[in-house]
């Protein structure tokens, strides 16, 4: 059967040495705070009517022009402007630096509100403001965000944000928006990953040419009169031609005591991040790497390849009986058709339209998946099948599954709890996850027991708490959460000991959860000796092995390469002490074992119809 592709992954993708640093490829690693530092405002002069650029590395000085006299303050170490959301801002000539002239870009600000979004006066405020919108931040009314936005120069656009709810009007904080040039826009505050949107065609340079404001959006008639004005205090505004990521983000920050950007040139080095207490938790692909590519496609499923230990997906049944893989009920917002899926026939209707454009032109003509293409996709890279039903009988999901010889290898979600009832009727073994959202209370846990799940896959909310983990654990199931992108929440969630998170962002979790160590059977973050006993305990199965029963490469059997998988890795967690050699007999056992293996294997290969993953 298939093994839980997490330790497959560990084995394969981190002997290559590529896929953590894939899953880090967003943050700056190893280099000086002030490379690509092209504008810097300390706003610490405290008197005058100019705010001094004195970036290190900018082609001009960008000095601005204090309007109708915004008060010097003490706001962080020392500086600071207060605005008073009338008439004053700061003018910001449009120049050669200020049209940054790279595919990246990010803005950073310490901001004191005196007004939360949702009671500005007007529909937005400006932090650092253009009418351009090229890369700005600002606060929007109607979305009660604090947000970042960036615009390319093909007129691509998004706007990651903060939401009120995160905001007050009695501290500082730190702000820093993000674009990386490869289709993400992202939002820091305070240090931690609040926000991240992406799209095909959030790629290549920052459009330029804007005359900006600190407090303002400065309108493009003479004179560049303000609009769009800010109530609050700005200080230490800073401009980098790169992206920057977690670890300056956590500088800067500094536990809420700050550091000013122009202080000190740090050489800024990577997050290092820490295995989870638990030993791992489950990442799964919301509808694919859905940031990455459009929901619920072959590509958005392969995106994930990597990062992912399971792809989640949604499941509709056509009218042809074909069971087809769409989040809604229609195929109207995520293709260029209309209509219900259960009006339409897969073969020469829904087979027939684009997928793709919607999300980006380069993903233009994709089609939409049936069931068992996706499965099929999903296995070839390396993943389990996360399988959501949204419409359609147990019946269908069990003989197609069963058809494919992968119904014990796949895992099945639902709202619908008496559907998982009568999936468990049918078959004993397939693992089932009750999707829920609201309060989780004890009751809804003993219910969801009763349904036949093996763990609960509940909505993030204030009802997901450590308390609330173990309670799902003392009624023997695992408690997984959905739809989590902010890499703070991802950790508190981790921190919890919940055993899996769904995430539209599985390149940001899977920073911060490492794969599984191979030799680690147990999974308790230590290659030891209680492995070994585990290994030798279940040395010699030939197939359906799992990791707990010493099985570290994934094939489905014990053999002397799980052994070598041990002995390569041992001691971890503990003094560095070489690992036991062992005896010329068990070598030659060891030997004989690996030999045959292969042709165990062969012989003990599960029965599914569909190729292995690769």
């Amino acid at each position: 059967m298939i093994v839980e592709n997490r330790w497959k992954v560990a084995v394969l993708a981190m002997a290559a040495a590529g896929v953590f640093a894939a899953a880090s490829s967003g943050w700056a690693a190893g280099v000086p705070l002030h490379d690509g530092l092209i504008s810097y405002w300390a706003l610490d002069e405290g008197l005058g009517a100019i705010a001094h650029d004195t970036a290190p590395g900018g082609a001009v000085a960008d000095h601005g022009q204090l309007r109708n006299s915004p008060a010097w303050i003490d706001g962080v170490f020392g500086a600071g402007l207060q605005f008073n959301g009338v008439n004053q801002d700061v003018l910001l000539p449009s120049s050669t630096d200020m049209n940054i002239g790279a595919s990246a870009v990010t803005l950073a600000a310490w901001v004191k509100l005196d007004v939360l979004p949702a009671s500005i006066s007007g529909s937005f405020s400006g932090i650092f403001d253009a009418n351009d919108d090229n890369y700005v931040l600002y606060l929007d009314k109607a979305a009660n965000e604090l947000r970042f936005k960036v615009t390319t120069a093909g007129g691509a656009a998004e706007r990651p944000g903060v939401p009120g709810s995160m905001l007050n009007t009695t501290d500082w904080h730190h702000v820093m928006g993000v674009y990386d040039g490869e289709g993400r826009a992202k939002i820091f505050m305070n240090g931690q990953l609040v926000d991240t949107h992406a799209a095909g065609a959030l790629v290549g340079s920052v459009r330029p040419g804007q005359t900006s404001g600190i407090g303002s959006q400065p309108a493009e008639t003479a004179g560049f009169p303000p609009t769009s004005l800010f109530k609050g205090a700005v200080a230490d505004v800073a401009l980098w031609n790169r992206r920057l990521g977690a670890a300056e983000a956590l500088y800067l920050f500094n536990g809420g005591a700050g550091r000013a950007v122009g202080a000190a040139n740090p050489l800024i080095e990577p997050v290092t991040p820490v295995p989870p207490a638990s030993g791992s938790t489950i990442i799964s692909a919301h509808r694919g790497n859905s940031i990455a590519a459009p929901e619920n496609t072959l590509s958005a499923f392969s995106a994930a390849k990597g990062f992912a230990d399971r792809v989640e997906f949604d499941v509709y049944i056509a009218k042809d009986g074909e069971l087809v893989v769409m989040h809604d009920s229609t195929v109207d917002r995520t293709t260029n058709g209309t209509g219900s899926i259960a009006s339409l026939n897969y073969a020469g209707q829904i087979d027939a339209l684009d997928a793709g454009s919607w999300f980006s032109p380069q993903f233009a003509g994709e089609k939409v998946p049936t069931m068992r293409q996706s499965i099929e996709q999903i296995f070839a890279d390396g993943m389990t099948p996360l399988i959501e039903r949204k419409a359609g009988p147990a019946a269908a999901y069990v003989d197609e599954l069963t058809e494919l010889g992968v119904l014990d290898d796949v895992v099945i979600i639902s709202f619908d709890w008496n559907f998982l009832s009568q999936v468990r009727a049918l078959a004993p073994n397939v693992e089932l996850g009750a999707l829920g959202s609201g309060a989780l209370s004890p009751s809804v846990i003993q219910s969801i027991a009763a349904a036949g799940a093996d763990f609960v896959n509940w909505g993030d909310s204030a009802s997901i708490t450590d308390a609330m983990v173990d309670a799902v654990h003392a009624a023997g199931m695992e408690l997984h959460v959905w739809t989590v992108n902010s890499m703070g929440r991802m950790q508190q969630l981790i921190d919890f000991g919940v055993d899996g998170i769904t995430t539209d962002d599985p390149e940001t979790l899977r920073s911060l959860v490492p794969f599984p160590t191979a030799g680690d059977f147990n999974n308790d973050g230590v290659v030891d000796g209680a492995d070994l006993e585990l290994w030798a305990t279940g040395f010699g199965m030939a197939s359906g092995a799992k990791p707990a029963d010493g099985d570290a490469d994934g094939d489905g059997d014990v053999d002397g390469g799980d052994f070598l998988a041990w002995q390569q890795t041992f001691p971890s967690g503990l003094a560095a002490v070489p690992a036991p050699e062992p005896h010329a007999l068990v070598l030659a056992v060891l030997t004989a074992a690996a030999s045959v293996a292969p042709l165990r294997r062969a012989r003990a290969a599960p029965s599914r119809n569909i190729d292995a993953p690769a």
